[in-house]
């Protein structure tokens, strides 16, 4: 069973980036009735330490935090490697996604080079009572972007905007299209500019080092772009 993961940077209970996120989900689940492994946390379930800024995780590739199980990291980046579809949404704090969702971001970051989450889909959603939402999803568009998500859409919701139920079942079955294999992912010129970066940089540094390692061990090295890369994980080509 295909499976969806959704996490919600918000601790209130009744938040309405909760409400937004689950409206959704609930979409899905009425237009495909058991098609999908769906799971949704928040900071709640999930505990989420920031950065301490040791740069273990790009020069080491572990992180201490982690290796102590001192939060959930471990357990987030699992979800989020099973995942076939990710769902990320945080309300807006002045401007700026909250504390926890930047938290996320900050211990995923070197999965900006390494493009963990390439040939997956994905949301980015941000919710505000009034303004600062088209901020918000335009960094986390650009942050998981990055990492290889390709976004397939970034919703903005306020209080007098909230997402109309007509847009959710067409978004759900958006959803359901990319997810089952009927759309297929077009990466995004910045994305593929950074791949062809990395792939200059790492070519030159020994494959001691835990990003280069990384790429020698997953094939990045042989493949001419991104887009064949996320072939080649999918399946489709052989390296």
């Amino acid at each position: 069973m295909k499976k969806i993961f959704a996490y919600v940077g918000s601790r209130n209970v009744s938040s309405n980036t909760l409400i937004q996120t689950r409206k959704i989900l609930a979409a899905l689940e009425m237009k495909f009735p058991g098609s999908f492994d769906v799971e949704l946390y928040t900071p709640n379930e999930l505990k989420i330490k920031s950065a301490t800024g040791c740069k273990s995780c790009f020069t080491h590739g572990t992180c201490p935090i982690e290796q102590q199980n001192i939060d959930d990291s471990k357990l987030l980046k699992e979800k989020l490697e099973e995942a076939d579809f990710i769902i990320f949404a945080s309300p807006v704090y002045s401007h700026n996604v909250s504390a926890d969702m930047k938290a996320v971001v900050e211990r995923l970051s070197y999965w900006g080079h390494l493009f963990k989450l390439a040939g997956k889909s994905g949301v980015v959603l941000a919710v505000a009572d009034s303004n600062g939402v088209t901020f918000v999803s335009d960094y986390m568009e650009k942050v998981f972007g990055i990492m290889g998500l390709n976004i397939i859409d970034k919703l903005n919701v306020t209080s007098t905007s909230p997402l109309s139920q007509i847009y959710v079942e067409n978004l759900a079955e958006e959803i359901f299209n990319y997810v089952m294999g009927n759309y297929e992912i077009e990466v995004d010129e910045r994305v593929e500019r950074s791949f062809q970066h990395y792939k200059k940089m790492y070519a030159t540094l020994p494959r001691s080092f835990a990003e280069p390692k990384y790429w020698h061990e997953n094939g990045m090295f042989e493949c001419e772009n991104l887009q064949e890369y996320i072939e080649v994980k999918k399946g489709i080509l052989k390296n």
